[in-house]
């Protein structure tokens, strides 16, 4: 469809602010060649009316400098296609990764978000906000579209999970994952993956996708849980919560760990049908 829906989730409380950071690590997303990823930029603005510097740092790659202040905000072209530090094609699913992701520095808070376009005609468009320094954690628990409306669930429906490592030999665990799934590159382990050792900078994908039926919701309430800090990317690449098969959209985030979630929130309605504009809740 030639829209897109985006959903905001916003506490009521100081996680609000906690967007604007000094650090941001942000993990990769990942994504099918069937809905394939194109334009990525990384936006980065600040409250402060002098400038203040700050370094991007694709990992395994070279660092970029740049200043930036309240009336001159910065945008870096991250690339286009599956090959950036900000995608993981499905064929890297279940690696160790030390090439995929960012380490944002600066001066003093600021604020950093990645937008998106997919598909050959731009139809599809996604945006991941940064949570800075409270996006660190040790327990998360995963969201994504739902997928359980439509007929015809195919290779395009894709979910993920990704994570970045801030300090070494960090272990990260999967669990609670949906019974009858089957893990994207690592089928074998059925529900159950073994733990993934990963050292500061590197990050791992773990994802699913149709046509195999018990995936389509497989990954939604899975516990990601780790030994030191790390930041979470989650959500699907692409997939729907309508009951239409031509409905699909792009729908992901970098999450919060459990000790930064509240118990009071706002929900934002957009322009889509009620069918596929629905809150979805996770308890831990």
């Amino acid at each position: 469809m030639k829209k897109i829906v985006l959903f905001f989730l916003l506490l009521l409380s100081s996680y609000c602010f906690s967007q604007f950071s000094k650090t941001h690590y942000i993990p990769p997303i990942s994504g099918t060649i069937d809905q394939p990823i194109q334009n990525q930029y990384i936006y980065i603005s600040s409250p402060s009316t002098t400038p203040v510097n700050f370094q991007i740092t694709p990992l395994g790659g070279t660092p970029i400098n740049g200043t930036v202040s309240r009336n001159a905000p910065y945008v870096y072209n991250a690339g286009f296609g599956q090959n950036t530090p900000f995608h993981v094609n499905e064929r890297l699913v279940n690696t160790v990764l030390s090439n995929k992701g960012y380490i944002i520095e600066a001066e003093d808070q600021i604020y950093a978000a990645v937008r998106t376009t997919a598909t050959p005609d731009h139809y599809q468009a996604g945006v991941l906000v940064s949570k800075g320094l409270a996006g660190l954690g040790k327990e998360f628990r995963i969201g994504a579209f739902t997928n359980t409306g439509i007929a015809a669930y195919q290779a395009f429906h894709y979910t993920f999970i990704a994570v970045l490592a801030t300090e070494n030999n960090t272990t990260v665990n999967f669990s609670n994952i949906k019974p009858g799934v089957l893990l994207l590159n690592n089928t074998g382990v059925g529900n159950t993956p073994d733990p993934v050792v990963l050292n500061r900078g590197q990050s791992y994908v773990l994802a699913v996708q149709g046509s195999h039926s018990p995936n389509r919701d497989g990954l939604i309430g899975a516990l990601v849980s780790s030994d030191k800090p790390i930041t979470v990317n989650c959500g699907s690449f692409a997939g729907t919560n309508g009951n239409v098969d031509n409905n699909l959209d792009l729908g992901f985030d970098q999450i919060v760990p459990f000790e930064r979630t509240g118990t009071e929130y706002i929900f934002i309605r957009g322009v889509g049908q009620s069918i596929v504009e629905k809150a979805l809740i996770v308890a831990h």
